[in-house]
């Protein structure tokens, strides 16, 4: 099997049918953000590093192709696409010439890997599916040419050219408001600056996936100090010894499949969490709790969710897990009463507008809802069958709408392939776990 096609292809549309409590046992892929990350800090290290468990789908794919672009070796061990071994450049990037990196749809390969360019003594262009080209980056470019290097867009979006030239490094403030990815990105390039990094966080949005670049940093032995918005790299270009990662179940997949149960009163389990901490999405347990859903930790590192025979209306602040916004907006939908959604506004800058796509959609369904800049009000109780949903190329749109048709029945979800972006094989875990789901 190639390694670049070892996941299942999903349908590019699907009829879902009512389908009852859904229940069973899944094994959710990799996690989508220690991959990333993961891929990343074993290319810069210095040393050979394992990496296990890594998700499969078309983000990592990209990922692989564009460090082997780089000149960064990445051989996979076997034909799941889950086990790799790199060797790091200590930092060094070799000079491969002009390269051109695709990045799919995948907004942490562009930033992460914008950033990693400009250790490279050539030219590379990132590029993109169009969705993902009108993703923001001008935050992160701006500050990256503050620190010496030279990277150029057109204004602040993808495509970007990141010219030959090491930054310095030094003090700089970036804004991450609109993604915390901006700041992240430079965290990991920053060991190699001469000057190190001093770095002020004038805005940082979804700030646990931030946390979780620290604190993947520290174990390699980066000396990253910390003090509210302040971060600081010390001078030297020292870097890091490359580490084996084993990579957890990723618990934002976890969270479609979880939804499933809440939506349908079923009881789904979900294998290979235990390491799964210090994902932020795993805060979603508690709005599904607030919801009325039933939690189970298991002993094996397992996770149980039994969803109530009928939803509450719920009132949750997401700033700490945005991406959970579909999902929730869908279980809202089904709540008789009003919920209140908060702290999102950064949703508008993801794969879609996420707010403005839930609106549009979930009208055709016959629920109204609305916003504000960074909140969502949902007139819930009011979902109806027979509506042909869009996911707008977005993941998460297409596998929230899973839900909601296997709740209410007769929905057709069109673009269902956007689910290859992080969990390939999704549609084939809501027909194991008894959804009545049909190519459409």
């Amino acid at each position: 099997m190639s390694e670049e096609r070892a996941f299942h292809r999903a349908p590019a549309s699907v009829a879902l049918t009512r389908s009852g409590p859904l229940s069973g046992r899944v094994r959710v892929p990799g996690s989508k953000s220690q991959t990333a990350r993961a891929f990343v800090l074993a290319a810069l290290g210095t040393g050979q590093s394992q990496i296990t468990g890594a998700l499969v789908a078309d983000d990592s794919h990209h990922m692989v192709h564009g460090l082997r672009a780089l000149g960064i070796p990445v051989e996979a061990l076997d034909d799941t696409g889950e086990q790799w071994r790199l060797t790091g450049c200590g930092g060094a990037l070799p000079d491969v010439g002009p390269v051109t990196i695709d990045s799919g749809f995948a907004g942490t390969v562009m930033r992460f890997l914008t950033a990693a360019a400009t250790l490279a003594p050539h030219q590379t262009t990132l590029t993109g599916r169009p969705a993902l080209l009108a993703r923001p980056v001008g935050d992160l470019l701006q500050v990256l040419n503050q620190l010496g290097a030279r990277v150029e867009a057109s204004g602040d979006f993808p495509p970007v050219i990141v010219h030959s030239g090491l930054p310095r490094g030094g003090a700089a403030t970036v804004d991450s408001s609109k993604s915390s990815q901006f700041a992240s990105a430079l965290l990991l390039a920053a060991p190699f600056f001469p000057d190190g990094l001093t770095l002020e966080l004038s805005g940082l949005g979804a700030p646990g996936y931030f946390d979780m670049t620290l604190q993947m940093l520290r174990q390699r032995g980066v000396a990253v100090q910390r003090d509210g918005m302040r971060l600081v790299i010390p001078p030297g270009g020292h870097g890091y010894p490359a580490i084996d990662e084993d990579v957890a179940g990723d618990a934002s997949a976890a969270s479609h499949i979880f939804t499933l149960a809440a939506a349908t009163g079923g009881t789904i389990t979900v294998e290979k969490l235990a390491g799964a901490t210090m994902q932020p999405d795993m805060r979603i347990l508690s709005v599904l709790a607030d919801f009325g859903c039933t939690i189970t930790h298991d002993p094996d590192g397992s996770i149980t969710v039994s969803g109530p025979q009928q939803l509450r209306p719920i009132d949750a602040d997401l700033s700490q897990t945005p991406d959970q916004l579909p999902n929730m907006v869908v279980l809202a939908s089904l709540a008789n009463g009003r919920s209140v959604i908060r702290g999102v506004g950064m949703t508008r800058f993801h794969e879609t507008d996420r707010i403005a796509s839930l609106e549009t959609e979930m009208a055709k369904v016959g629920v109204v809802v609305t916003s504000t800049q960074d909140d969502v009000f949902i007139e819930g109780g009011t979902a109806q069958p027979g509506a042909s949903l869009y996911s707008h190329h977005d993941h998460r749109l297409a596998m929230a709408f899973a839900s909601l048709g296997a709740a209410v029945g007769d929905i057709a979800v069109d673009n269902a392939d956007a689910v290859e972006k992080t969990y390939p094989a999704f549609w084939s875990a809501v027909e194991a776990l008894g959804g009545k789901v049909s190519p459409n």
